[in-house]
């Protein structure tokens, strides 16, 4: 993973996929403060900068979508980087195909499985 860390990147946490919106920097810890309120610590230890809560960063949005995620309610089985594309897979079994900017909400596989149990 990459040290440097900016605002407007997004960040694929253990609680989902956000956005940073500013970032506190000390010579060693950087606060990051998402959209939605979140915050994070990017620390720097063992030689290396990590997070107990980061597990990716990027730019683009379409880099921290992992098969197994929901978009737009319906499961990832495929994304595409070079075309910016994330096939899904409908109730009645038939593929989407999205492209980025159809992207109205993404829950991580953890999250979804997390927001099933509290439904029970």
């Amino acid at each position: 993973m990459e040290e440097i860390l900016k605002e407007d990147e997004y960040v694929r946490t253990i609680q989902g996929i956000k956005r940073i919106s500013s970032i506190y920097k000390e010579p060693n810890l950087h606060i990051v403060y998402t959209e939605d309120g979140g915050c994070f610590e990017w620390y720097f230890d063992e030689g290396k900068w990590q997070s107990d809560y980061i597990v990716n960063h990027s730019m683009h949005i379409i880099d921290l979508i992992e098969v197994g995620d929901f978009v737009n309610g319906h499961r990832v089985i495929k994304v595409n980087k070079e075309t910016c594309e994330i096939t899904t897979e409908s109730d009645n079994l038939i593929n989407i195909v999205l492209k980025i900017w159809d992207i109205r909400t993404i829950l991580i596989e953890e999250q979804y499985v997390k927001q099933c149990y509290m439904m029970r």
